[in-house]
């Protein structure tokens, strides 16, 4: 099935209306997401930092508590459960554009990545036409959409406008 340029006129400007809502709520997950995992990773990394301090008789060192400041990456399953805690379709999505970069660039990508590829600014334009495109309304197009939209996919984890 072919996708006309009108089609996909009318979906990027469903997804220009829609969008703002959808990044605030995935905004909002990331956030709450990354608070638990900083509150998981403080408690790991205290009794690591204990015994990187009992290993090297007391003198504490930089990469623990660079470690700290920093967390890590949320699981990747939890963060998709958190978009579909938000919208089946937004976890829908990622999960499409997760199978179409793995597929083109030939790596999978991280939670991280997708994380900054939501919150960045109105989000990744790719990665929200894949959301968009997973709503249920958008059940007949779907296929034909993600396939032209997994075309798109720059492996820099940037799409193209």
């Amino acid at each position: 099935m072919q996708v006309g340029p009108s089609h996909l006129q009318q979906n990027r400007n469903a997804v220009c209306r829609s969008a703002p809502r959808l990044v605030l709520c995935m905004w909002i997950a990331g956030l709450a997401s990354a608070a638990h995992v900083l509150a998981q990773t403080t408690t790991k990394l205290s009794a690591q930092q204990a015994e990187k301090w009992r290993a090297t008789g007391g003198q504490a060192t930089q990469s623990a508590s660079t470690a700290a400041a920093t967390p890590d990456d949320v699981p990747l399953e939890d963060y998709l459960a958190l978009l579909a805690q938000i919208s089946p379709a937004a976890r829908d999505g990622a999960q499409a554009y997760l199978r179409a970069f793995a597929q083109r660039c030939g790596r999978p990508l991280t939670a991280l990545e997708l994380r900054k590829a939501i919150a960045q600014g109105s989000g990744d334009p790719v990665l929200m036409g894949m959301v968009s495109a997973s709503h249920p309304s958008q059940l007949a197009q779907r296929d034909a959409l993600l396939n032209q939209l997994s075309q798109r996919i720059r492996c820099d984890g940037q799409g193209q406008p």
